[in-house]
């Protein structure tokens, strides 16, 4: 990064930080080569959003849906019995049955389509048709 960061919003240095993190983590950058890809991005990410008040969620959707994955791989691998995927993901059986459900429902919307145009999955999982669509 340049020598200068003292004048840069901290915000912007704590995204530059992550993001080179990230860089380093997944792509084996060198530090250097990381830190000015990473104040890149967050100069992009305030250009794009200048001057607008964002709201950052917490995650708890996209961790939940990571978590379902892993879970209905799990699932998959123990020959679809929820205990063990239960005892696993500290869940009851009817959390795991339902999240499988749910997931499996997403899985069939994304890879299947809707038969009419306009017609939406009825699961609320993140990802899918119906948990982007507004609510009445």
């Amino acid at each position: 990064m340049s020598a200068n960061l003292a004048r840069v919003p901290i915000f912007m240095r704590d995204q530059a930080d992550i993001a080179a993190r990230v860089l380093i983590d997944e792509l084996g950058l060198a530090a250097d080569r990381a830190g000015e890809i990473g104040l890149r991005i967050s100069r992009e990410v305030c250009a794009e959003h200048a001057g607008e008040l964002v709201y950052v969620p917490r995650g708890d959707d996209l961790i939940r849906a990571e978590r379902d994955r892993e879970m209905y791989a799990y699932y998959c691998k123990c020959g679809r019995d929820v205990n063990p995927v239960a005892r696993k993901f500290d869940l009851s059986d009817k959390q795991v049955y339902e999240r499988i459900r749910m997931f499996e429902a997403a899985r069939q919307a994304e890879n299947q389509g809707a038969l009419f145009a306009g017609d939406a999955d009825d699961t609320d999982y993140p990802g899918t048709p119906a948990a982007r669509a507004p609510r009445a």
